[in-house]
C-alpha cells in the first residue's frame, strides 16, 4: 500500500465520521406520536370553579380546548400526558429519564391564546403519592403561542419550580432536586393571560426530549484514535519498506559496480 492509498483512505475515513457526527450528535425521545402513553384533561371543576377543558386526538394531532369562567380564585383548565407504566393498583412503577436530555421540544399552534404554560411533573419518592397530584414536583416554564405551527425548544434547565408548589407541600424552596429521572406527566396549561369567557383550541403535533449524544462523541473519537494509529502505524512500515528498498538497491548497485571495475581491471575472481 503506497502512501498516495493510505492518505486516500485516511481522508475518507476522517470525512465518514464527521458526517456520523454532523447525523447524529443529536439523540432525541419521542414522546408524541409514536406512543400509546394516556393523554387526559382537567380543569378548576375539582376546586369548585366552572372552567371547560376537553381533549381529542385527530389524525395524530391532539386538541386541547377550553374556556376559563369565574367560580374559582384562579381559574385554569389543562391537559396532559402520563408518561408512568403502572402496576396491578395503579401505583407508577417506570417513570421516563430526562436527566440525559437537556431540550424539551415541542411543535403547537393555538387559535387564541399567546402564551401556554408547560409543566413536567416529576415522582419524589419521598412525597409523591396517587392521592394528591400537587405532591408531585411540578416543572414550569411559559411558552409562547401563535396561529401558525412552530417549534419551540425549551432548555430543561429552564423549567424552574415554582413557589406556591414549595408553599403547598410546607417545604422549603429548593430547586436543585427536580427528578428529572422520573418524570411522570407532562401538562399544558392555560396562561395567566388568557381572557375568561373565550375559547381557545390549542392543537400540539409533537413532543419530544433532545439531548447530545455523548456516547457516540466519546465512540468516535476512539475509532478515531484507532484508525489514526494504525494509518501512523501503516505509513511507518511502508516508509521503513521503502528504505529498506533502497538500501538494498544500492548495495546492488555498488557490487554490480565492484563486479564490473574487476572485470575492466582483468581482476575477476572465481
Amino acid at each position: 500500500m503506497n502512501n498516495k492509498l493510505i492518505s486516500f483512505a485516511l481522508g475518507i475515513a476522517l470525512l465518514l465520521l464527521a458526517l456520523s457526527w454532523m447525523a447524529f450528535r443529536t439523540k432525541e425521545l419521542q414522546i408524541y406520536p409514536g406512543n400509546d402513553f394516556y393523554i387526559y384533561a382537567y380543569s378548576d371543576t375539582a376546586d369548585g370553579g366552572s372552567s371547560r377543558a376537553q381533549v381529542l386526538e385527530n389524525h395524530g394531532i391532539i386538541q386541547f380546548i377550553y374556556r376559563l369562567s369565574s367560580g374559582f380564585a384562579y381559574p385554569y383548565a389543562g391537559m396532559g400526558l402520563d408518561l408512568t407504566e403502572k402496576d396491578l393498583i395503579k401505583n407508577p412503577v417506570k417513570f421516563l429519564d430526562f436527566s440525559k436530555y437537556d431540550t424539551l421540544k415541542v411543535t403547537l399552534r393555538s387559535t387564541l391564546s399567546d402564551e401556554l404554560r408547560i409543566q413536567i411533573l416529576t415522582h419524589d419518592p419521598d412525597l409523591s403519592n396517587n392521592e394528591s397530584s400537587l405532591s408531585y414536583r411540578h416543572l414550569l416554564h411559559h411558552t409562547p403561542t401563535n396561529r401558525r405551527w412552530d417549534t419551540y425548544s425549551v432548555a430543561i434547565q429552564d423549567f424552574v419550580i415554582p413557589e406556591w408548589w414549595f408553599s403547598s407541600n410546607f417545604l422549603k424552596a429548593e430547586q436543585s432536586n427536580k427528578f428529572l429521572e422520573r418524570v411522570s406527566n407532562i401538562d399544558f396549561q392555560n396562561s395567566s393571560r388568557m381572557m375568561m369567557g373565550f375559547s381557545d383550541t390549542v392543537e400540539i403535533k409533537s413532543i419530544s426530549a433532545v439531548g447530545k449524544n455523548s456516547l457516540l462523541g466519546f465512540g468516535l473519537i476512539i475509532f478515531a484514535g484507532i484508525f489514526l494509529a494504525g494509518a501512523y502505524s501503516l505509513k511507518r512500515i511502508e516508509n521503513q519498506r521503502k528504505k529498506i528498498e533502497k538500501e538494498l538497491q544500492f548495495v546492488k548497485n555498488r557490487n554490480r559496480l565492484t563486479h564490473l571495475l574487476r572485470e575492466e581491471m582483468g581482476l575477476t575472481f572465481k
